[in-house]
């Protein structure tokens, strides 16, 4: 094997497909049992889009044209808790715009590819010890150790890789707090493409719904 990605959350997903796409084996490891159900983080942009042009689909389009059907533009947006707007209309990008997707969907895209590629996702593999020798990086997961070539830390905020590599994340404790929710039902009625559910089942705060932010 000549990478492990560690975290198989929206950046361990897009790591591996790229690395795919080059010609790089690579396998994911999630903690999750099961692929997400939740919104979480629902705006992807510009510069992710551009870069999932760079996956083909299977079907001779690029992966970014599977998010943006799926997905809705907004041109303008609110970013961190600042007072204004942010507009993306002048960019020198083919898009001008962030992308409002669910959680769910922006995993579920790069996910069907790796399975159509054979790229092995496993879920209940959640990586608990990171190392590495001279010529190998290894990990513990399910209580056994596996070694590849290299080793991405794309396992979130608290990442086993970045304190095994002696990173600091430098963060604080957050000033505000945003709040997601998720209601609805998702049954084979509001199922898209390849089972990835539509965002009218997600209400969130990008999508003007019940979701509020707090100042402590």
């Amino acid at each position: 094997m000549d990478v492990i990605a560690a975290g198989g959350g929206p950046a361990g997903l897009m790591t591996a497909a790229l690395l795919d796409a080059a010609g790089v084996r690579a396998e994911v490891r999630e903690r999750g049992s099961e692929p997400r159900q939740q919104s979480r983080d629902t705006a992807m942009h510009p510069r992710t889009l551009e870069v999932f042009t760079m996956i083909d689909a299977g079907d001779g389009h690029p992966i970014s044209d599977v998010l943006l059907a799926q997905g809705r533009r907004v041109p303008n947006t609110h970013c961190a808790g600042l007072p204004g707007l942010l507009d993306y209309r002048g960019l020198d990008t083919p898009f001008p715009f962030t992308l409002t997707l669910p959680l769910w969907g922006t995993e579920h895209v790069p996910a069907v590819y790796l399975d159509a590629r054979g790229v092995r996702v496993r879920h209940g593999a959640e990586v608990t010890t990171a190392g590495q020798s001279a010529d190998e990086a290894r990990v513990q997961a399910s209580g056994a150790w596996h070694t590849a070539r290299y080793l991405t830390g794309t396992d979130g905020a608290h990442s086993i890789v970045r304190k095994a590599a002696g990173i600091g994340f430098g963060a604080h404790s957050p000033s505000w707090l945003a709040r997601t929710s998720n209601t609805g039902r998702r049954d084979a009625a509001s199922l898209a493409w390849n089972g990835l559910p539509r965002a009218s089942a997600a209400r969130t705060y990008m999508q003007r719904t019940a979701s509020r932010s707090s100042r402590p």
